[in-house]
């Protein structure tokens, strides 16, 4: 009966650790921005504002926020940052965003504070390369 629980006990971390690594290699790669949906000055200028300057490289454990050319400073400033998985929870910098993979595309939907009117922003990349 032990040893049927210990196998048992292997089987589920077992499973556990490839999810993780199912999803980081999921991340892993460089993500270029095509929309923000948020109350945010932009949102005002309709269609005519440029994303793709901005991408994010998803490696091991760093996530690379480059910001080129660009009057925002998209999800943080350009530079090399450390990130957590949490289930479906990616953590950058403190903040929180759900995300969600789908076809190639990337949905980073920040988890507001309900003190804060507004906050509320969905960030969505496409996978290059």
């Amino acid at each position: 009966m032990k040893k049927l629980f210990f196998i048992l006990f292997l089987f589920l971390i077992s499973c556990s650790k490839s999810n993780i690594s199912f999803i980081e290699n999921e991340l892993y790669g460089k993500w270029t921005l095509y929309n923000v949906l948020c109350y945010c000055v932009f949102s005002s200028q309709g269609n005519n504002y440029y994303f793709s300057n901005h991408n994010i490289f998803f490696n091991n454990d760093t996530v690379t926020i480059s910001n080129e050319k660009g009057e925002y400073n998209f999800i943080e400033k350009t530079g090399v940052y450390n990130y957590i998985i949490n289930l479906n929870t990616i953590t950058i910098m403190n903040r929180s965003y759900t995300y969600n993979i789908k076809n190639k595309s990337l949905t980073l939907t920040y988890i507001d504070v309900p003190e804060i009117a507004d906050d509320e922003v969905s960030y969505y990349f496409k996978k290059r390369g």
